[in-house]
């Protein structure tokens, strides 16, 4: 009798063993299942864009596209695409969207932030543009006298040039460290974007610098920088200096730089671009839905035997009372005519459209 009841023990004992076993073993592939990545990615919205932007490439006739589209307060990618014309009537997918600009339009507005955090100059205060280089002129003797609100607003390049010769060229390494306290360039590189390359500056330490380097970088040339890092960069100014990373996969948030300039000066800034958009030159990209800022312009790449290339660029952020989305939209085309907002501006104008009309967008007009 003693036996069959130890019998009986041992197999209660050894059913308790194998429901705790699997238990743990459940219990480690629910782990395991945790772990696996969750892209941020929007399906619906990534087909979406790519239709908006091929349809604007092929109108232009353009060589290749990009549009990164970002959740402002997280860094969460909803849409990256990459497009290439392979042939003259052949657009695919390409891999250029990590591709190195050697320049960059979106930079002025970087520039004067820079300027701006020296100390040693204020928004209201007036620059003289009716005197200087005429290949950064917009007009044959300059603007005049503008304030950096009225300049980011004309979307002028000689505003830009001189401000940072005034309070830089004395000191340009000044400059570039107040570059770097701003985080501009970061991130530097992503494990989730293996092909993301830190960004390349020409500063006073390398052989090339000269003096006329300094207004030309505060414009954007001497310097290689994806899109997606001077998006980082934007994005930290909608979201009211806080630069957050990039994310390709959902998880916990990560800050760069829980504020890459004053707050006073974040909001002069945002200001300007909602100018630059509503009544500057950028009005091709407003959107009658939904409040935007953002800044456009084109820049050349380079200059070929019987064409040159340009780099037409927008990027900007919506609504602009409490940002939602940043959005950088580079289109690369040979020849003339080039015009960042008709162009760049109009593919950042319907994807905003789109983002409304497939509610992703939590705003009411008032």
């Amino acid at each position: 009798m003693s036996i069959i009841i130890n019998k009986i023990k041992m197999r209660y004992v050894y059913g308790c063993l194998f429901l705790v076993l699997t238990s743990i073993s459940c219990q480690n592939k629910q782990r395991v299942e945790s772990k696996e990545k969750v892209s941020t990615i929007d399906s619906t919205l990534q087909i979406k864009v790519t239709e908006i932007l091929k349809d604007k490439m092929e109108e232009v006739n353009a060589l290749s596209g990009q549009v990164i589209i970002m959740e402002t307060k997280t860094g969460e990618i909803k849409a990256m695409v990459g497009i290439e014309n392979t042939d003259t009537f052949n657009y695919g997918k390409g891999e250029n969207i990590f591709t190195y600009r050697k320049e960059s339009s979106l930079m002025p507005v970087v520039s004067l932030l820079a300027a701006l955090e020296s100390g040693k100059a204020t928004f209201t205060e007036q620059f003289d543009t009716s005197k200087g280089n005429p290949l950064l002129s917009e007009k044959p003797f300059g603007n005049g006298l503008l304030t950096i609100s009225e300049g980011i607003k004309a979307n002028s390049s000689l505003l830009t040039a001189k401000v940072i010769e005034q309070v830089y060229g004395d000191d340009p390494n000044a400059f570039y460290a107040q570059l770097n306290k701003m985080s501009y360039g970061k991130p530097y590189q992503l494990d989730s974007m293996p092909n993301l390359k830190s960004i390349t500056i020409v500063t006073p330490e390398h052989e090339i610098w000269e003096p006329s380097v300094l207004p030309l970088a505060s414009l954007g040339f001497y310097q290689r920088i994806a899109p997606i890092q001077m998006l980082t960069f934007y994005n930290a100014i909608a979201n009211d200096g806080k630069m957050v990373q990039p994310q390709l996969y959902k998880g916990t948030m990560e800050v760069i730089n829980p504020q890459i300039a004053s707050k006073a000066n974040i909001g002069n800034i945002k200001e300007a671009l909602i100018e630059h958009t509503v009544e500057g030159l950028d009005k091709t990209s407003y959107s009658e839905s939904v409040p935007i800022a953002g800044k456009q312009g084109f820049i050349e790449l380079s200059i070929g035997d019987n064409e040159t290339e340009f780099a037409l660029e927008f990027c900007g952020y919506f609504p602009v009372d409490n940002p939602q989305y940043s959005i950088i939209v580079s289109i690369n085309k040979m020849g003339l005519p080039v015009d960042g907002g008709l162009m760049a501006g109009d593919v950042f104008r319907k994807i905003v459209d789109c983002l409304i009309l497939n509610n992703r967008i939590q705003w009411k007009q008032l």
